[in-house]
């Protein structure tokens, strides 16, 4: 018996027309009024750490594991993340930082962190896993999490009708 992803027997898809996607490789980064797609990974108030899936066919959303084990927050969050697609931060890429001071002078490096580029929809609406919002990107920051540079992108789900956004 073929089980592969088309065949509509083996699974709950009743649409023969239905052709699964990537939410990274096929969903568009920029709309045409300059607004930029943000993939929902993980709906605000939840706790559960869910992320596009690299490895898997079709890049599914499922919850992230380290070290075999499943990744929760320590408390529900209070905003949308996401993911922006066509984005990667490539892990092979050298990042340099100088730091100087009144003592001395180092420099350290960093790599990128092997995922989509993150996105924290501070909007107002509780959006839904899988869910793709056009958001107006308002600024950006990075932390550092084991050696590797992991950029967040603050953004607003421009659909929200009675938040104001200024141009």
């Amino acid at each position: 018996m073929d089980t592969s992803i088309n065949d509509t027997s083996s699974n709950d898809i009743s649409d023969k027309n239905f052709v699964p996607i990537s939410p990274w490789h096929d969903i568009n980064l920029i709309n045409d009024d300059n607004t930029y797609n943000m993939i929902v990974e993980i709906p605000k108030y939840n706790y559960m750490k869910m992320e596009i899936n690299l490895k898997t066919p079709y890049n599914v959303i499922k919850q992230d594991t380290k070290k075999g084990k499943l990744r929760y927050y320590h408390n529900s969050i209070y905003w949308n993340y996401g993911a922006l697609p066509k984005t990667y931060e490539y892990p092979k890429h050298i990042y340099k930082c100088q730091i100087d001071n009144k003592d001395n002078s180092n420099t350290i490096y960093f790599t990128g962190d092997n995922d989509p580029l993150d996105v924290v929809d501070i909007g107002t609406d509780t959006l839904k896993m899988g869910q793709i919002v056009p958001v107006k990107i308002l600024g950006a920051f990075t932390l550092i999490d084991e050696g590797e540079l992991d950029w967040k992108i603050i953004a607003i789900n421009v659909r929200k009708k009675k938040q104001k956004i200024s141009k």
